[in-house]
Formats: C-alpha cells, sequence, structure tokens
C-alpha cells in the first residue's frame, strides 16, 4: 500500500511564531512541535551548505517514530557545478553526515536550476557516480574522494528475514580522525532505528530485541584513531609553505633594496636563470626540513611509511617548487621586504585554514571548499596522507599531482612575466 507524507520546507520561520508555533515556543523546539502535527519535513539547509553529522543525529532524536526527512541536494552541485564533476562534492555530501538520519532518511533531492537543458548524458554521468563495486569502492577510499564505504553482503535482505543478524560493513577513511569521529558515533546506533519502519508483520518479533542486524565499522588506515598520523604529514605541508614563501618572496626584494639589483640585471643571465638561481638553494633547505620532519615522525612518533617513496619524492620536489614560484612571484610584485612578507603571510594563512589541515575538509561550506582547491597545500596534504598511510602510488594520487602542476606553472609563467631586464 502506497504511503502518503505531506510536509514542509524547512521549520524555521520567524512570521510562524506566534501563529503556527505557540506564542513563547523556544526556538530549539519548533522541530519538535512541526513533526507532531507533520508527517514530513525538507531539511532545505543541505541545499546552501554542508550540514554536521551531530545536527542530522539531533533532528532524528527530536522527531517520532515514523517521521520521514526529505533531505534537499547541495546547490554547489546543482546551480554552481551544473551536474559536471561533482563526483568529490557527492561524495561529500553524503559523507556529511546525511545516513545518521537513519530510518528518518527518505527522499534526496536534486532541485535543477530553470536554465539548464535537458542533457541525457549528463544526468546518466551523475546518476552513475555511486560506487557499483567494491573495487570502485576500494579506489575511491584510496584516492580520498570517499570518507565512507557501506557494503551489504548479497543475501543480506534474505539473512534478515529469517532473523540471523546478518552483517553490514562500514569502512571509514581514518587518516583524519576528527573527520570520522562524530560519524562513526552516530553510525554505531543506526542498526537500531534504520530497519524501524520496516520490521512490522512477520518481521515485528525482530524490533524489540537485540537489533535485527549487524554493523562492523572499520577504520581503515589509522584504527587506534592517532592524531600524530594525521598531524606529522601534515607538518610537512605548513611547515614548508611558511618557510619557503616567505625565504623566497624577500629574495628579490632584497635585492631592490640594497641596490645589487642593477648588478643583475647588467648580467646576461635571462629571467628564468635568475629565477632558478634564487631558489635553487631552498630547494636543499626544503628537502633538509623533509628529511627532519618525516624521520622525526617515523622515529618518535612511529608514524608509518607505506607507500611508494618514488612518488613521495616527486610530490614532495613538485610541492617546493610550487611554493618558491609563488614567493618569487610576490617578491617581483612587492616594492619592500615589509609588503613581500606581508603578501606571503596573506597567502599562507587561508592555505593553513581552508586545506584541511586543522580542520576537516569535507566538514567546510561547499564555497571554502572551492577556495580551498587553490592551495597546494590542500592536494599536498591528500597525496602524502595517502601515500604514507595508505600505501598509494602514482595512480591514487595523481587527482592532486596535476593541480599542483598547473599552479606551479602558472605562478612560474607570471614570475618571468614580472621580471625586468630594466628598472622601473
Amino acid at each position: 500500500m502506497l504511503d502518503v507524507v505531506v510536509g514542509i520546507s524547512g521549520w524555521r520561520y520567524p512570521p510562524w511564531r506566534g501563529t503556527f508555533y505557540p506564542p513563547g515556543l523556544p526556538q530549539r523546539r519548533e522541530l519538535e512541535y512541526a513533526s507532531q502535527r507533520l508527517s514530513s519535513i525538507e531539511v532545505n539547509g543541505s541545499f546552501y551548505s554542508l550540514q554536521r553529522p551531530e545536527s542530522y543525529a539531533q533532528w532524528a532524536t527530536q522527531t517520532p517514530d515514523g517521521f520521514v526527512f526529505a533531505v534537499k541536494g547541495p546547490r554547489f552541485v546543482t546551480h554552481l557545478k551544473k551536474l559536471a564533476g561533482v563526483d568529490v562534492a557527492v561524495a561529500n555530501f553524503f559523507a556529511s553526515g546525511v545516513l545518521a538520519l537513519g530510518a528518518k532518511l527518505g527522499p534526496v533531492l536534486w532541485q535543477l536550476p530553470p536554465n539548464l537543458g535537458f542533457d541525457a548524458a549528463r544526468l546518466d554521468a551523475f546518476l552513475a557516480l555511486l560506487p557499483r563495486t567494491q573495487a570502485e569502492a576500494e579506489a575511491l577510499i584510496a584516492r580520498g574522494e570517499v570518507q565512507f564505504v557501506v557494503t551489504f553482503p548479497e543475501d543480506f535482505e534474505r539473512r534478515l528475514e529469517r532473523g540471523e543478524r546478518p552483517v553490514a560493513l562500514v569502512e571509514a577513511d581514518a587518516t583524519d580522525p576528527v573527520a570520522t569521529g562524530n560519524a562513526i558515533s552516530a553510525l554505531n546506533r543506526i542498526n537500531r532505528t534504520a530497519l524501524a519502519r520496516d520490521l512490522t508483520g512477520p518481521l515485528a518479533d525482530l524490533a524489540p530485541r537485540e537489533p535485527p542486524f549487524e554493523l562492523r565499522v572499520h577504520t581503515r588506515y589509522n584504527p587506534e584513531g592517532a592524531s600524530e598520523y594525521n598531524i606529522v604529514p601534515g607538518l610537512t605541508g605548513t611547515i614548508l609553505t611558511m618557510t619557503l614563501l616567505i625565504m623566497t618572496a624577500i629574495a628579490m626584494t632584497k635585492e631592490r633594496e640594497r641596490g645589487t639589483l642593477e648588478g643583475l640585471l647588467s648580467t646576461p643571465a635571462r629571467p628564468i636563470e635568475v629565477m632558478l638561481g634564487k631558489i635553487a638553494p631552498f630547494v636543499v633547505i626544503g628537502a633538509v626540513q623533509i628529511c627532519v620532519i618525516l624521520g622525526a615522525g617515523r622515529l618518535i612518533f612511529g608514524v608509518p611509511m607505506l607507500g611508494n617513496f618514488a612518488a613521495l619524492g616527486l610530490i614532495l620536489i613538485l610541492f617546493i617548487a610550487t611554493n618558491l614560484a609563488i614567493g618569487f612571484t610576490f617578491s617581483t610584485l612587492a616594492s619592500s621586504q615589509l609588503q613581500a612578507m606581508q603578501m606571503a603571510f596573506f597567502f599562507f594563512l587561508p592555505s593553513m585554514l581552508l586545506s584541511g589541515f586543522l580542520f576537516p575538509f569535507r566538514g567546510m561550506p561547499g564555497w571554502a571548499q572551492a577556495i580551498g582547491e587553490i592551495f597546494p597545500l590542500t592536494h599536498y596534504l591528500r597525496a602524502v596522507r595517502g601515500i604514507l598511510l595508505k600505501g598509494n602510488g602514482f595512480a591514487e594520487i595523481w587527482p592532486n599531482l596535476w593541480p599542483l602542476a598547473v599552479i606551479l606553472t602558472v605562478a612560474g609563467m607570471i614570475a618571468i612575466r614580472r621580471y625586468r631586464q630594466t628598472l622601473d
């Protein structure tokens, strides 16, 4: 028999207070009140930004049994990206805690913009984003494109009907324990609530006893949740970014302030040669810093180093060169050492905040993630954590290699173009 639910989109409307909502009702209880008079509500906030797992879990506890939430997909996927190239964004949406609603999770609404014409190929590509096989799921979690992989055995439904408590497996990418901790806590309750509406009739006997199925959570790559496994690889990137940017940014401005730039300009050296000569010593300094940090992480904190060392060397060289090229660009734009340092810090601070080093990348709003993709540190962190903790090779880090190469090329071209053979 078809179930019909009637509801509203969102529940926080100031004009409704004192009319639909009784006078004096606390705002925190408006969802509870509305859910007792309607059978469904659409979560509209997920359209504008990713919500938190604890928010979904709290909404589930505030509503009665049998209540249905409709969750709207993010506008970053539908309106900004227009369903194209959204594999990471869709994975981030489903990893943001939607499943914490359990049995109360109903449809997911994808509201398309009115100016988006029908494109069968684009729709097919969008609908095909969810992994279909275990191998695809393994590849997604290894590349860091998804935070969780849920696997149900083929006979799950049949064993459930027999009361055999089948096992559902949840694999979590625990390279960042902060990003997975709250979601795992919410998942540990899902086997008690996910099938509450379905355990009726001949399955009613399963409801009052222990959970009808067993949920096993495997925290992969960092089962102990050791924070140093996440912090030490991140420190290599933040320290390199800070030191190399500042040192390179003041390289040319120091020459200009001391009056020695004229000597450089009078030499037959071309701009690319001057640039390479200025940044070459810093490459050695960066390599020494990396050896010290990784050596200390391995010897003192026991950070694993499982991946391909050739891939690690490649990403390190590319990351160091990218930061040096950006720093050199700043030095050609600044008129003094103080100005160059300010430009370097202006680049470094948002790079540290939006790269996923301090805060879980998938927990940030969509616009912040889009900005974070611009910074080299974001791609470096994904790649180096994958190499050290997951054992990734060249194929897995390629999605983060080519953005670094593009940033390096653009920054290098700007630096060379800005370099003048004559003084202004």
